[in-house]
This record gives C-alpha cells, sequence and structure tokens, in this order.
C-alpha cells in the first residue's frame, strides 16, 4: 500500500489566533503519524496546549522503534502529562486543554486514539463514515439522546480532554485498511459547517489530498469561518 498525505491549518475569519494545530509524519516508508489538535476556546492557552499535543507526538514518533506496537492508552496519558505540564511552565492558573484526535498507519492496519470534539473519518467506497466519537455531556452521559438530555444544561461541555491533572480515557479502535480508503482528521472550524455528505464529496472528487485537505477548509471558511480550521487528509493506494 502507498500512503500519502496532506494537512492544512488555517485561522479562519473570526478568531484572533490559530489554536488548533496538526501533525503529519510520513517519514517511515509505507507508515505514518497524523493528528490534529484543538485548543479549547475560552481558556487561556488554548495555542500552548494543541501544540504541545502535536510536538510531545512528534518527539514520540520520532524516539519510536516502531509505530505499531504502542499502548494507545498510555501514549495518550503520556500526551496528556506534556500539555498538562506544558500548562504549568506557562503560568495558565486554570491549565490549559486540548483536544485530540491521532492515526498511527501501519498497513493494512490503522490504530485511533482520541479525545474531544475533532474526528476521524474514512471514504470507502464512496460511503463516509465517522470513526471518532464526540466526548462531550450529550453523549458520554446522555449517550447522544437529546430526549433523555432535555432541560439539561451545557450538553455541548467536553468530557474528555488533554491537559487535565488526571489523564483521560480514550477513545481507541483498529480498522484494516483496503486500497482506495480516504482518511481524514478534522477539527470543529469544519465540521461544524460542513455535513458527512460533503466531507464525504470533497474528498471522492480530489485528486489529491492536498486538493481535499484545502477544499475543507476553503468551504468551511467561506460558509462561516467562526472558528480555526484544520484538516489532515491521507490516501491510501
Amino acid at each position: 500500500m502507498k500512503l500519502t498525505g496532506y494537512g492544512h491549518t488555517e485561522i479562519g475569519k473570526v478568531r484572533e489566533r490559530n489554536e488548533d494545530a496538526y501533525l503529519l509524519n510520513l517519514e517511515r516508508p509505507g507508515a505514518g503519524v497524523a493528528a490534529v489538535a484543538d485548543g479549547l476556546g475560552g481558556h487561556a492557552g488554548g495555542e500552548i496546549a494543541s501544540n504541545a499535543a502535536t510536538n510531545a507526538l512528534a518527539e514520540w514518533a520520532r524516539r519510536s522503534a516502531s509505530l505499531a506496537s504502542p499502548d494507545l492508552a498510555e501514549l495518550v496519558e503520556s500526551l496528556n502529562d506534556a500539555v498538562f505540564e506544558a500548562g504549568l511552565r506557562a503560568g495558565v492558573s486554570n491549565g490549559v486543554l486540548t483536544t485530540l484526535t491521532l492515526t498511527l498507519i501501519v498497513p493494512p492496519y490503522l490504530r485511533l486514539a482520541h479525545v474531544g470534539d475533532s474526528s476521524a473519518w474514512i471514504l470507502r467506497n464512496r460511503e463516509i463514515t465517522r470513526l471518532s466519537v464526540i466526548h462531550n455531556v450529550l453523549h458520554d452521559t446522555y449517550g447522544g439522546d437529546d430526549k433523555a438530555a432535555s432541560g439539561v444544561g451545557n450538553l455541548q461541555a467536553l468530557t474528555r480532554v488533554l491537559g487535565m491533572a488526571t489523564p483521560p480515557r480514550p477513545q481507541t479502535t483498529e480498522i484494516e485498511l483496503e486500497s482506495g480508503d480516504r482518511i481524514v482528521l478534522l477539527t470543529d472550524g469544519i465540521t461544524d459547517v460542513l455535513g458527512p455528505n460533503e466531507i464525504g464529496g470533497v474528498l471522492q472528487l480530489a485528486d489529491s489530498p492536498k486538493l481535499a485537505a484545502l477544499a475543507l477548509a476553503g468551504r468551511a471558511n467561506e460558509k462561516s469561518g467562526h472558528d480555526n480550521l484544520t484538516a489532515v487528509v491521507l490516501h491510501i493506494d
């Protein structure tokens, strides 16, 4: 299998700074690491948090003998510690927090570890599927049931993020890849604006990961631009 990819981030039309970050490392033949992180809006140091997470992941990838073997929960715990310590060094009294959606790809397998409301998707045979869950009050506490959660406030508050004193329990999963698969990691500045069908359509029509990533961010920015926008696209051929 051949693995190619491209990552893109931009500030959008409203925010004063970009609190998103991404990592794309395809230096190992046929294998790679990809991730997106979204520093929590309204929290001081969102930019510090997202960059701490992706920088720590990049350092782990550089030092790791194999991308196929790590315990994903332990990896996320180490990344959480890196974000927590970055907040302490920055002197942010209430800490710095970020989402993280990461994939380790060693064909024919993709391994996913995820906390927060950024997302991972796969396009296969023209069908788009979300691989990640949403870690907020509505989904973690009420299983996504709006009726059961009726009357409860702040349902969109995130329940699992990096940067906490106690590491979060990540969603982890593994899938077997097929030639022709398209993988995309997105922050919610894109998924709040583009639905699954539009995301899938872009992935299907774009001839390259670069064109897909730029189109996803560009469309979301054109329609709204209320938040930072980040996309990492991977082609499996």
